[in-house]
């Protein structure tokens, strides 16, 4: 067989493909990618998870194109044989139909987020004692939420409201079912499903649900039934599970973990305990040492106010000393000039008994003799004289 020549097999493809009826005129979906916009012409590629589809544009298109969009474009795919290149010639562009509703359903979101209903803060009770179950009574949520929790905690009560969840009256009934299960002492609330077509969760989106979901008293766990899938009644829940059981775990502990709290909270008093002994030692000690530095300090106070008082008094007693030592130095001083000057007028008397009594004091009348310093002699004391010499 003799080999072809480059042109001639890239015109025979070109001619095949022109004549192709699938090919002349075909439909593709696909996210665009690697967009290269002018006013007269528009180069992009379409994909998917698997392939890329090179595709071009010779005419204005009114559609605002987007990076990352889904879009439906209709034409014909050619083959430039002196290129070598296969492209997908665009005659119209429109956006898919998943695309609009994403579109709208971020607008939701948006709208939503500014009104605060994804802002919810409430804790999930460690031990509850009653949970509350929103769910379809024909799924099998019900019993994979009471199997595990039985399973897993056997002393809570599960109150089941059994509701539409889709269909164009399972967002109504949604948000009776919230204000009926209200009336119980529920610790948390568990909404869920399980699972379906993404399209089978949009009841999940509607603004009575989600507003439902926020004003709720207690927590909500919000268990769709999507992992990747994301609906606004989950954004507004508390806490999110991907299946019913994941959200009967997220609900309750299990009897191993209750024990493991036990003993992280026993390991966690000791150490609280033992941290507070230390911390209440230390302050001991240092009131203690602060206690000892006032009492040193006071001590030392009343020490320099004794030392200055004794120092006063000791000064005052040397002062009252001296004066009473000078009185009495001129005292001694008086009474010797007094005896000097009374000495040459003492003398005694004696009695005949032979007593002796000084003439300054009251003698009875008698005869006595006196005795002086140069005279000797007898002297008489009458009575009339009051017994005075």
């Amino acid at each position: 067989m003799n080999p072809l020549q480059v042109s001639q097999i890239n015109y025979y493809i070109e001619e095949h493909l022109r004549t192709d009826p699938v090919l002349r005129k075909i439909r593709v979906v696909g996210e665009m990618a690697n967009l290269r916009q002018s006013s007269q012409w528009s180069f992009f590629h379409l994909k998917d998870e698997e392939a890329m589809l090179a595709c071009v544009s010779f005419q204005s298109i009114e559609e605002t194109l987007q990076e990352g969009n889904e879009y439906i474009v209709t034409g014909a795919v050619r083959y430039y044989s002196k290129r070598g290149t296969l492209r997908l010639h665009v005659e119209s562009i429109e956006i898919s139909k998943k695309e609009e509703r994403e579109i709208q359903r971020n607008l939701q979101f948006e709208e939503m987020k500014k009104k605060g209903l994804f802002v919810n803060q409430r804790s999930l009770k460690k031990y509850p004692r009653v949970v509350g179950l929103i769910t379809s009574k024909d799924g099998a949520a019900i019993d994979d939420v009471r199997r595990n929790m039985e399973r897993r905690y056997p002393f809570v009560e599960l109150v089941v409201v059994p509701v539409l969840v889709q269909g164009d009256q399972a967002a109504g009934a949604i948000q009776t079912a919230f204000r009926r299960i209200a009336s119980h002492k529920l610790d948390c609330v568990i909404l869920t499903r399980g699972g379906g077509d993404t399209s089978d969760l949009e009841v999940f989106d509607d603004i009575r649900v989600v507003q439902a979901v926020f004003d709720s008293k207690v927590p909500v766990i919000a268990a769709i039934g999507h992992e990747k899938d994301w609906t606004f009644a989950e954004f507004a829940a508390d806490a999110r599970a991907s299946t019913p059981t994941g959200a009967a775990e997220l609900a309750v502990p299990t009897i191993s973990q209750i024990r493991q709290r036990l003993v992280e909270g026993q390991w966690k008093a000791r150490i609280e305990i033992t941290f507070r002994l230390k911390r209440i030692e230390s302050q001991q000690s240092k009131f203690q040492r602060s206690i000892a530095r006032e009492i040193e300090q006071r001590i030392g106070e009343l020490e320099l106010r004794f030392s200055k008082q004794h120092k006063r008094v000791f000064r005052e007693s040397v002062n009252r000393l001296d004066t009473w030592n000078r009185i009495l130095a001129d005292s001694r001083e008086t009474e010797v000039a007094l005896v000097k000057r009374w000495e040459p007028f003492r003398f005694l008397l004696q009695d005949k008994k032979g007593q002796f009594v000084r003439n300054d004091q009251t003698v009875p009348a008698g005869v006595y003799q006196l005795h002086g310093s140069t005279t000797s002699q007898k002297i008489l004391v009458e009575e009339e004289q009051g017994g005075n010499l």
